[in-house]
């Protein structure tokens, strides 16, 4: 399979790859989950017909709808095969086939949405493309020339796991109390696969102020530090200190991994002026969550 692209190459013949995204997913048990079938090439491809092979195990993931993409496809579904793969589809494979129409084929831009198999989590999982399976059941994209087969790398599988949590924001203001002025999220609190933008309301604290900026802990702390206000996380941070010009928002991505849900952190802001004077803010304890 894998050599199938230069060979293609050296025909002149486009490949299409096929990729299960996303690679990684978290999600609660009982949670509905997307995964979706991408079909890439480096220049317009006209397609006859895909068929993609979808294996899970159905103790893991129930298969409750698949959608097709956006393309113009003529004709798309579960159909009956030699092999019996869709004689079932809820017992952990089945054969998605999508059809262009035989008089006017629908040409593949450089990436388009093949197909999206919707689940619902039941424990940690995996979805695969299988290569093959049976006598005749292929992953395979065919083009327009009859025997002209342009499937090119199968790339997956895409994961997921069996967790979730709500993503938290605490304020926490120390004693003697700093000024409440680091907001939580202005979109959201922090997610994973998301990006969280706190930010210093400058309204009433460090009007001056020409840097924002704030790092990241693992342990609270409460130590007054005159004439700053009271340091309220642990130093030294853990990783890089984020920092903005006074005012604007944060942008942190939070990563996608599993482990992470739950995770609390601790953070403290500061702003800084021209004339080197710091300001310390209140503390906002978080706790990474799916939503």
């Amino acid at each position: 399979m894998l050599l199938l692209p230069p060979i293609l190459a050296a025909l002149g013949q486009a490949s299409v790859s096929l990729t299960l995204t996303p690679p990684v997913q978290c999600a609660p048990v009982g949670a509905l989950v997307d995964v979706a079938v991408v079909l890439s090439t480096d220049a317009p491809t006209a397609v006859a017909a895909v068929d993609l092979i979808v294996k899970w195990n159905p103790a893991q993931l129930q298969l409750v709808q698949t959608i097709p993409g956006s393309g113009p496809w003529f004709v798309a579904g579960y159909f009956n095969d030699p092999d019996g793969i869709n004689t079932s589809t809820s017992d952990g494979d089945a054969l998605y086939t999508l059809l262009g129409n035989p008089v006017t084929p629908p040409t593949l831009p450089p990436n388009q949405t093949a197909a999206t198999f919707r689940f619902q989590v039941i424990a940690d999982s995996q979805v695969n493309l299988l290569p093959t399976l049976g006598a005749f059941g292929k992953t395979q994209v065919l083009g327009t020339t009859p025997g002209s087969n342009l499937t090119g790398a199968i790339v997956g599988p895409a994961s997921i796991g069996a967790v979730g949590g709500t993503a938290l924001e605490t304020v926490r203001l120390g004693s003697p109390p700093n000024p409440n002025a680091f907001r939580p999220g202005f979109t959201h609190a922090p997610v994973l696969g998301q990006t969280w933008d706190p930010y210093i309301d400058h309204a009433s604290f460090a009007p001056g102020a020409l840097l924002d900026a704030f790092g990241v802990t693992l342990a609270p702390i409460n130590v007054p530090l005159p004439p700053f206000g009271t340091l309220l996380c642990l130093p030294p941070v853990a990783g890089p200190l984020f920092k903005v010009p006074a005012g604007q928002k944060f942008a942190v991505p939070i990563p996608i991994a599993c482990e992470l849900v739950g995770v609390a952190l601790y953070t403290q802001a500061f702003s800084l002026d021209g004339l080197g004077n710091i300001e310390l803010t209140n503390a906002l304890d978080i706790v990474l969550g799916t939503q």
